[in-house]
């Protein structure tokens, strides 16, 4: 009996040494884009467990601006400003997303690639009702950039109405 369970564990041991020196976790796992999406090919991420890699042939989003002040305003009035940008990377540029820290503030991104040396635009609404005084109004952009996330600002003052 202590013959077959030293075979038996000399077996198992044999397959767990194997098994662990046989792992995929070094290996590089490719998604293709018809499994993963029709952006899939050109979205890099260049953070790995190695660490950074290069960020060179990015898409890159350089902003004519990237804080607007519109001033002074009454409450419940409306702001829209048109933030401009280049992609100034080696890949079309994709913007995945883009939000603010609260309903008043609400952008719209082109949802088609931005080839290489394009420009385009983000528009953002600000709804000044409810608001009063200064206002700082951040707008977070997620792209195929490094890093990820790119942020522009709005900023201004809200006067209050008395009624």
């Amino acid at each position: 009996m202590k013959s077959r369970n030293l075979i038996l564990s000399l077996v198992f041991l044999v397959f767990f040494v194997y098994g662990c020196a046989n792992s995929d976790a070094d290996q590089v796992v490719e998604i293709r884009p018809e499994k993963a999406g029709s952006n899939a090919e050109i979205i890099k991420n260049p953070a790995s467990a190695q660490g950074l890699q290069d960020t060179s042939k990015l898409a890159k989003i350089i902003f004519e601006e990237t804080t607007y002040d519109f001033g002074s305003i009454n409450t419940g009035e409306k702001i829209i400003h048109y933030y401009k940008f280049k992609n100034n990377g080696h890949i079309p540029l994709i913007i995945s997303d883009a939000r603010s820290t609260c309903g008043c503030t609400i952008p719209e991104w082109p949802k088609k690639p931005v080839v290489p040396g394009d420009t385009a635009s983000i528009k953002v609404l600000f709804d000044s009702d409810g608001k009063k005084d200064f206002q700082s109004k951040p707008i977070f952009i997620y792209a195929n950039t490094f890093p990820a996330e790119n942020k522009i600002y709005l900023t201004g003052t809200v006067n209050s109405t008395l009624k």
